[in-house]
């Protein structure tokens, strides 16, 4: 298997959206233009300028709250060819149910309702992207099918760490108990000098987490 330390030279584009401001990442693979998405938000305007002359294969969703998932028809609607959506198996109704997704109750005028994912994630593993390799590990604790990424030293957490705490764990599926676990397990033992990506907010590192976070102890 290849490692994912060596995938050909990939730039890292972040977009904030949405009235929530959420990161929404683009990873792309400069010799070919090809991109993967990582939360698309609800602003379709930036994310259709972000991504004209890119290719996009793939969306990994690191959980499918709306604000996280609102610009799913947008990016697929300007992908050349069919994409792959992931998304883990514990929330693989949630983009198309507004009860689910939280849409219904933060925004009853706005309902949102999305394209489910294509491909279901369990545990950890491996996505073949971009020419290379992605990492993916189950995080529950904001949600129960929560996942976070890893792209060599680049880890894209969505919900379950932000420079300056961590998710919210009071919404339905939501476990402060689980949090800590997935944060100790999957995020703390992971080099200092990795480079956080949050789904909100500006990134930080494991050794700035381990210095300032509880959750990190």
């Amino acid at each position: 298997m290849d490692d994912e330390r060596s995938l050909p030279q990939i730039d890292i584009a972040t977009i904030v959206v949405g009235e929530l401001e959420t990161n929404c990442y683009l990873l792309i693979r400069q010799d070919t233009k090809e991109a993967v998405v990582i939360d698309p938000g609800a602003d379709e305007a930036p994310l259709r300028e972000a991504l004209r002359g890119l290719v996009v294969t793939d969306i990994l969703l690191t959980h499918a709250h709306f604000d996280h998932i609102g610009g799913l028809l947008a990016v697929c609607a300007a992908a050349p060819s069919e994409v792959k959506i992931w998304g883990h198996q514990a929330e693989a109704r949630w983009p198309a149910d507004p009860r689910l997704n939280l849409s219904a109750f933060m925004n009853p005028d706005a309902e949102i309702k999305m394209p489910t994912p294509t491909h279901i994630l369990e545990g950890d593993g491996c996505l073949s992207c971009l020419g290379g390799k992605i990492e993916y590990f189950h995080t529950p604790g904001h949600t129960p099918g929560h996942m976070v990424y890893r792209l060599g030293e680049a880890v894209f957490t969505g919900d379950l760490v932000f420079s300056d705490g961590v998710g919210r764990t009071d919404l339905p599926g939501g476990s402060h108990d689980a949090l800590r676990r997935s944060i100790r397990r999957a995020v703390r033992p992971m080099a200092g000098s990795t480079r956080l990506y949050p789904g909100h907010g500006p990134a930080t590192t494991v050794e700035e987490q381990k210095l300032y976070n509880p959750y990190f102890v």
